[in-house]
């Protein structure tokens, strides 16, 4: 008896969609597996209409198919372990290298074991298991909201085809594994439960598994062994390597993990709960650039004179400005920098702005090889670096303190060092937007160069000094607000050839933070203005009662140019300028507002999903679960609680009652009960859990004795029975009169005998 087509269509959508979510998981680690599973759900959805047209393959052309399934998998693995060069054995077969090569194969199995001809009940459990198995294998190689969204999916297909595959094994359209007895057992069928959906029924225990699992998973301790990497993630956050690659391309994924935290009081203890939403956080400074990479370089960066001094008196917080406040950091030592406030600033000559937090004292920090502060003391905790800033509002946007500088030689060498610019198209498309600033009101006149000016060639070619800031202020403002330039976390390189800056200005013009950043600072160079590429965190989340959570999601980057000013009297004074030239609210948030709810929709579960499932921490597991448990002692929650399950068990109640009494079953299943009364009548009467093709083939011997050929009549209406009941398929009325004569001859040969 061929398998009913509800049964048939579950199975094949099971399999479909464990082959989408395998494909969708590793195609962007191996383009052999996106390509196989597009092929398998093709082949899939050919066996299915053609399954029972096709001459299928018997037993030993099944397993000659196997052995070249077998022999072309063992190939290919030796092929995707060959291609892993200048790596040991161990490393070749580790477990992130091996199991994208096992993707491609549990595809293929799937529609080569439904080519087999006879297919019993261990065929579909080893469907199952691939299908299981595929999902299983996408779950830990894919990192975005789609794949677990196809994976839920699939569920719900995989609960629906096993109800149905139980009912097949008990009605006998399955046959059982060769050597074992007929499945059977614990379906009713002679009882029928006539117009419920075994899809709906899949659904709700999908639901039912789900809201089990959930809870469990929130309050799940989370593993402290490192995430088996697949070499393919790229994550929005702080670079600890203190190096950035312009080189890479990809998805950034979003990940939420606290970087530090950080305290916000004013002077007198009150907490600070105003913080500026988009306040950067300065981590590291790097000034070389190179073939597509910042590194830090051997540069030491001014101020050369009144440098912050180290000292081991009582730290007094210094005068930095009107509306100072307190910032207290709890930084892990594995973030490999310690983080402050930008801009910096500080008193030249008076006490440094940072102090570090030991057990005894306050100790000042001192003035880092890079010219920022830096705490001497942090080789002495092991964990968590703790110190303070004083900061204040800027006395204008992004403005640090100035200084003065003394001309000479390491002042000079500083200042080429922050001019070098190794992409000459940079320069012309930074004089281009100069020229075309000046002319337009933008820049003021004197803003562009006169090439008559006296002098080295290469400095009359640049604008004076006294125009510096108002250019780089304009260039990071052209950038930020632009339309020309787009914000996006999907990183690109469309011209390999170029320098990933030059193909970005000229190119692209798209790219998430990094690329902005480096573009301004080549481009400020050009122009003989000094300029770094800053690394650091932008935004904190208020957590309570001034105390802020700084993420890796927050981690940014951004310019810092060295411009002079001149002061009144004539004295020149240099400030370090904080520039961010990425545009304000660019990324997911601006496009999820251009797309409407549906857009937002989306965004809101990304972060969700990426917050509580790809990236759910310890921290967000204690949170998650304070925030249940207060839930939960709301009297008002309770109540409503109590409210929803009353009303489900009203509901439920109600639906009993309504529930058809056994006059009120299907057609199916009721002239089928003329049968059973009639044998009942004669002693023969089906043992418990016993199906009715089984009862049938059980009392054919004894009838056959009694009434001869009219022996076959319960086996004919038990093939009946199954047809309308579990095929969808409606009984003619003349078959069905005839089975009614029938019976009746059977009735009067049991009572003559």
């Amino acid at each position: 008896m061929m398998p009913t087509h509800s049964f048939r269509l579950s199975t094949y959508l099971t399999l479909a969609a464990a082959c989408a979510c395998l494909g969708y998981a590793e195609a962007p680690l191996t383009v052999v597996a996106g390509v196989v599973a597009v092929v398998v759900i093709v082949l899939l959805g050919a066996l299915f209409f053609a399954e029972e047209k096709l001459p299928l393959l018997s037993i030993s052309a099944a397993n000659r198919l196997g052995l070249m399934i077998a022999l072309a998998s063992v190939a290919w693995l030796l092929f995707h372990t060959s291609q892993s060069t200048g790596l040991s054995l161990a490393e070749r077969l580790a477990p992130s290298r091996t199991l994208p090569a096992v993707g491609p194969i549990l595809l293929v199995l799937m529609p080569a074991k439904l080519l087999r001809k006879e297919k019993h009940v261990g065929d579909y459990w080893t469907l199952h298991g691939c299908g299981l198995a595929a999902v299983a294998l996408a779950a830990a190689m894919g990192e975005d909201a789609t794949t677990f969204a196809i994976a839920a999916g699939y569920g719900v297909l995989a609960v629906w085809s096993l109800s149905l595959f139980f009912l097949a094994r008990a009605s006998g359209a399955v046959p059982p594994v060769p050597g074992h007895p007929p499945e059977g057992g614990r379906a009713e069928f002679f009882a029928a439960r006539g117009g419920r959906s075994e899809l709906g029924r899949g659904v709700l225990l999908a639901a039912a598994a789900a809201a089990v699992a959930v809870p469990l998973f929130v309050v799940t301790p989370r593993s402290s062994a490192t995430r088996l990497d697949f070499g393919h993630r790229m994550e929005v956050g702080f670079a600890a390597e203190q190096m950035t690659d312009l080189n890479r391309t990809g998805d950034l994924k979003s990940n939420p993990e606290v970087a530090f935290d950080v305290a916000a009081t004013e002077l007198d203890g009150r907490p600070k709960t105003d913080l500026n939403p988009s306040q950067l956080w300065r981590g590291t400074v790097l000034t070389f650039y190179g073939l597509g990479t910042w590194v830090r370089g051997d540069v030491r960066l001014p101020p050369a004179v009144n440098p912050m001094g180290y000292s081991t008196a009582t730290w007094v917080p210094p005068d930095v400005g009107r509306n100072r406040f307190l910032l207290t950091f709890a930084v892990p030592t594995k973030l490999k920098a310690s983080p402050l406030a930008s801009p910096l600033l500080w008193v030249p000559g008076g006490s440094p702005p940072a102090a570090s937090q030991l057990t005894a004292r306050v100790l000042p920090w001192a003035s880092g090889f890079d010219g920022t502060p830096f705490d001497s003391q942090a080789y002495q905790a092991p964990r968590v670096l703790r110190y303070a800033q004083v900061t204040a509002d800027p006395p204008e946007p992004g403005l640090g303190t100035g200084y003065e500088v003394l001309p000479g030689d390491a002042f000079d060498t500083s200042m080429r060092a922050l001019t070098i610019n190794p992409i000459p198209r940079v320069k012309d498309v930074a004089n281009a937007l100069r020229d075309r600033m000046a002319a337009d009101g933008r820049l003021p006149a004197g803003a562009k160069p006169d090439p008559t000016r006296p002098g080295r060639s290469e400095v009359a070619l640049q604008p004076p000094e006294e125009h510096h800031e108002a250019i780089a202020r304009a260039f990071a403002a052209h950038l930020a607000e632009s339309p020309e330039f787009t914000y996006t976390t999907t990183l690109e390189r469309k011209d390999k050839k170029l320098d990933p800056v030059e193909e970005f200005l000229t190119v692209t013009k798209s790219g998430h933070c990094q690329r902005f950043a480096s573009a301004l600072v080549l481009m400020l160079r050009s122009q003989g203005i000094p300029a770094v590429f800053v690394l650091g965190f932008k935004g904190a989340e208020h957590t309570e009662n001034g105390r802020y959570a700084v993420r890796q999601e927050h981690a940014h980057a951004w310019v810092e140019a060295l411009v002079p000013r001149r002061e009144p009297g004539g004295r020149q004074v240099w400030h370090w300028v904080t520039l961010d030239p990425t545009p304000s609210g660019g990324g997911d948030a601006t496009a999820a507002a251009a797309g409407g709810w549906w857009a937002r929709l989306g965004l809101a579960i990304r972060g969700a999903f990426n917050k509580y499932v790809l990236n759910y921490t310890p921290e967000q597991r204690e949170e998650a679960t304070r925030a249940v448990v207060l839930w939960l002692t709301n009297w008002r929650n309770l109540a409503g609680v109590a409210v929803v399950v009353g009303g489900l068990v009203a509901l439920r109640r109600y639906r009993r009652q309504l529930r058809p009494t056994p006059e009120d079953r299907p057609e199916a299943a009721r002239w089928f009960g003329k049968l059973l009364a009639v044998l009942a009548a004669h002693g023969y009467s089906p043992a418990p859990g016993e199906t009715p093709r089984e009862f049938a083939a059980a009392v054919a011997d004894s009838l056959r004795a009694r009434a001869g050929p009219l022996a076959d009549v319960p086996a004919e209406w038990a093939e009946a029975y199954y047809l309308e009941r579990f095929g969808g398929t409606a009984l003619p009325d003349d078959r069905r009169a005839a089975l009614e004569r029938r019976l009746d001859e059977l009735k009067a040969a049991l009572a003559a005998g």
